[in-house]
């Protein structure tokens, strides 16, 4: 049926623009994400293609948030709104992730007999999502890159992507970004492994290509859904991006690599944003799509202590102990989730909710002041003022 969301158990999406299915995929890209990062530490090639998950991560995320968020955002204060939400979404997990980095290289320095001083100044640094513009961008967890440019989307989207022409630096963003992807592309694949340095040009031709094409898409299809009753195209589309994302770069070549990134994500979201799920796999879907952000955020610094107490205990294992650390992360993201994540930002929600209401009744009260203002200052009436009758 046409015009049926996609959320709830019968397929409709919430007001704040979530879609089951793609919720259900974005967990199925931070789950490939981690074997990434376990198999590159061990030197292995599976899992090369799950460095495009943070661009599947930065095109659901632009799609998503104009989905949901193009309307309201134009109300008075709707743009400072938009930012505190944004941030209330993204730092308390953040503070986790710094944290557990901290941790690990704290108990390292300790280990050592190195000093803190310069940990706490990086763990400042991660916290703030401030870069290093030379080597590793944030070494206490190494995937924060991406939140920066996150974050960067977020103030290019509600400055730029939603005034009039809009749509126009959509499509000048798009272009610029495909020829910095087609770049990095040719230089990642057929490569044994993807490469342990992050480079912050790379990064921004990535997202500025993939943010702006999920706002464009999201623009283009509109608000109607077309509802796919489909468990068979679900299930395929499941399976392709896992099996997509379990490839080794050595596979790929330059234009697979960069056709996956322009056209086979869009397409992805298109065709899953009507998928319906039902019952047992709409709760298994939210799920995925709750534990995605924080088990991509907390794993590296997870897998690394992870990593090291599974090399002491058995130390033949190597790679092969992959699931007790995938486990792991697992255990540390679900904690974060329902320790933090969910009452830290419904207690940030309810402040957020009452500094609304409080300014709401200030801008009220203003306005009432200025309509009685003539007559509280003795003035003459209004024209068209009924005035005083004649006694």
């Amino acid at each position: 049926m046409i015009g049926r969301d996609v959320f709830s158990g019968a397929g409709r999406a919430g007001g704040d623009g979530h879609f089951l299915y793609l919720d259900f995929l974005r967990g199925c890209a931070a789950i490939a994400v981690v074997w990434l990062h376990w198999f590159v530490g061990h030197d292995r090639a599976a899992f090369g293609m799950a460095t495009t998950a943070v661009d599947f991560f930065f095109l659901l995320s632009g799609f998503v948030i104009a989905h949901a968020c193009d309307g309201r955002i134009q109300a008075p204060g709707g743009r400072a709104d938009f930012l505190l939400r944004r941030a209330i979404r993204l730092w308390p997990v953040v503070l986790v992730g710094a944290t557990l980095g901290l941790l690990r290289f704290a108990a390292k320095a300790a280990a050592e007999g190195g000093g803190l001083d310069e940990l706490l100044g990086e763990y400042a640094r991660t916290v703030l999502l401030i870069p290093h513009l030379a080597g590793e961008p944030f070494p206490l967890n190494i995937p924060y890159w991406s939140l920066l440019f996150e974050v960067a989307a977020y103030v290019v989207y509600c400055t730029v992507l939603t005034r009039r022409f809009g749509n126009l630096a959509c499509l000048l963003l798009m272009l610029a970004g495909a020829a910095g992807v087609l770049g990095w592309a040719a230089d990642s694949a057929g490569a044994a492994a993807p490469g342990r340095e992050v480079s912050l040009l790379d990064g921004a031709s990535r997202i500025a290509f993939a943010f702006p094409a999920g706002v464009l898409l999201a623009r283009c299809l509109g608000g109607r859904v077309l509802r796919i009753d489909s468990p068979a195209l679900a299930a395929v589309l499941a399976a392709g991006c896992l099996g997509l994302f379990a490839l080794p770069l050595a596979a790929v070549g330059t234009s697979a690599l960069f056709l996956t990134v322009v056209g086979v994500f869009p397409l992805l979201v298109a065709l899953g944003r009507g998928l319906a799920l039902e019952g047992r796999w709409a709760v298994a879907a939210r799920w995925f799509g709750e534990l995605s952000y924080p088990l991509y955020a907390v794993h590296m610094p997870t897998l690394w202590v992870a990593g090291f107490v599974l090399k002491k205990a058995w130390p033949d294992l190597g790679a092969g102990a992959g699931p007790l650390a995938f486990a792991a992360c697992v255990a540390v993201a679900l904690a974060t989730l329902v320790w933090v994540d969910r009452p830290v930002r419904r207690l940030l929600g309810r402040k957020r909710a009452a500094l609304l209401a409080e300014r709401r009744a200030v801008r009220l009260r203003a306005a009432g002041a200025r309509r009685a203002g003539p007559r509280l200052s003795g003035g003459r009436p209004p024209a068209g003022s009924p005035g005083l009758r004649r006694m």
